[in-house]
Order: C-alpha cells, then structure tokens, then sequence
C-alpha cells in the first residue's frame, strides 16, 4: 500500500479485479478499494473515472454516510487539480451539507470538512470567503479534538495564513505563536516543523514594523534549516533572499550583502550562471555595493 509506488499500484488493481468478480456491482466494499485505487495514483485523469464510479456506490447504497462523504471530498480534490475551481466548490458544499445532517455542527466530520472547503477558497485568492468557515471549523476541534493534536495545529496555521491575507497580522501572529508553541511541545524546539511557523511568524513582526523580531524569527529558521542534513537548498535561497530585503529595510545593508551573497552562491549551483534568479541576485547585490 505504498501511494504512487508502481507495485502499490499495481496490488490496488488486483485487489479491484478480484472484488469485481467476487461482489456485486454496487457493493460498498468495491467503493472502498476504488478509493484506495484512486490515492495511489498520480494522473488525475485516471483518478476521476474511479472516484465518480465509487461515488455512485455511495450514494446508492449508503446514502448520507462517511465514506459518502470522503468520496465528495476526493472529487472536489481532482476538480482543484484539474484547475476547476466552480465543481470542486460545488462538491465542498455538498460534503459540508452532508456532514452537518451526519454529525451535526461539533463533529470531527464536519470540522473537516469546513476545514478542506476553507483550505480551498484560500488557494485561490478567496480569503474573505475562507475565514468564516476555517473559524467555525478550528472552534469544533479546540473542543473535540487534544491541545497536542497535528490536525488542531494545522487548521491554527490555515487559519492564521488566512486572517494574515485579510489583513489582520496581529492576529496571525497570535495563531503562529500558538501553533509554534504547539510544535515545540511536541516535537521540540530545533524540529524541522517549526521552520515554516517561524518564517511565517517573521512575516507577520515584518508587517506589524518589528523589524528586530523579523530579523530574530528568520535567523532561527534559518539555523533549523541548515541543520537539516537532507535541507531544500532551493527553500533556503528564498528565506534568504527575504532576509536580505528585511535586512535592507532594517538598515543593515553590510549584513544584506552577506546574506545575498549566500543567495547568490545557492542560485548558480542549482540554476547556473545565466538564470533569471542569478541575474536578480546580481542586481540587487550591484545596488547595495
């Protein structure tokens, strides 16, 4: 069952052809193996033939369900991918319906459920019309689900990404410092998870004028980073390029040349000399000296 894995791949379709001999048409059960089918495959054109035909199980055999439900979410997923936008909206609103007549308004399914519709709207610029559902989504699991819990921590940051492009950075740099907080108790201080809720929470003191903070958060991050043996140089080279700008805007400009002169060094090894991201670090570098 290992996803993508040619011979994972390759046990699903078995496990297909043998249900589809051994049960009848619309068996529950032959839905369920689809759907595993459907997540261990890349093509999104060669999901959706499985996850519509699963579906139509569903609604056939189990009505207003969970699995019903997970099946209306794995379509809206391969409308986003596919860059349909209205029939993967179209299907959240369902499964948000759908979860609501199941569990009600504080069950884990439909906190999930807001939470994949508001994620979303989010990645697509929809900001405003994805806050109210990550709020409604992130008050249900603060009451079902353990302070510790990855998915509570994951719907925090979801969230403070939102309400950050709303415009409102104090109050996601409360939501970060929350989700860090979260991070650091489990998993500890120097974890690679935290790399992400610093820069972001650099972002947020960067907005809000605390440039000394910024300049902080993103040297911890960077120190985190670098201590990865297996590091994305590519993710290094853009927190440092963002280093630099904070660092300019900070009146640090002998710091700035350093920092984009590591920049710099990381653009020629992954891109080579010519590149556009080479010549933007040349440029900046030139106006600073």
């Amino acid at each position: 069952h290992h996803l993508n894995h040619p011979e994972g791949v390759e046990f699903q379709r078995q496990a297909l052809a043998v249900a589809e001999r051994m049960l009848p048409a619309n068996h529950p059960e032959l839905a369920r193996i689809l759907i595993n089918l459907s997540a261990a495959l890349l093509s999104s054109d060669e999901k959706k033939p499985l996850v519509c035909r699963a579906l139509d199980i569903c609604r056939t055999r189990l009505g207003a369900h969970r699995f019903t439900v997970a099946s209306i979410n794995h379509l809206a997923a391969i409308h986003d991918t596919q860059g349909d936008l209205e029939q993967a909206r179209l299907c959240f609103e369902e499964s948000v319906r759908m979860s609501l007549e199941i569990g009600g308004e504080v069950s884990l399914l439909h906190s999930e459920c807001l939470m994949q519709f508001g994620g979303l709207l989010y990645r697509h610029g929809l900001a405003e019309q994805a806050q109210p559902l990550l709020e409604r989504s992130l008050a249900v699991q603060r009451i079902t689900l353990s302070p510790e819990h990855p998915v509570l921590t994951q719907n925090i940051m979801l969230l403070a990404w939102t309400v950050s492009e709303c415009g409102n950075h104090e109050r996601a740099y409360g939501l970060l410092h929350e989700a860090l907080d979260l991070f650091h108790r489990s998993f500890g201080p120097e974890h690679q998870f935290n790399t992400e809720v610093l820069i972001g929470l650099a972002e947020e003191a960067h907005a809000l004028e605390r440039l000394e903070e910024a300049i902080d958060l993103t040297n911890r991050a960077l120190s985190i980073l670098r201590a990865d043996e297996v590091a994305d140089e590519s993710r290094i080279g853009e927190v440092l390029w963002g280093f630099g700008d904070l660092l300019i805007k900070a009146g640090r400009s002998t710091q700035a040349v350093l920092i984009l002169e590591q920049e710099l060094a990381i653009a020629r090894s992954l891109e080579g000399n010519d590149s556009e991201s080479v010549a933007r670090s040349r440029w900046k570098l030139g106006d600073l000296q």
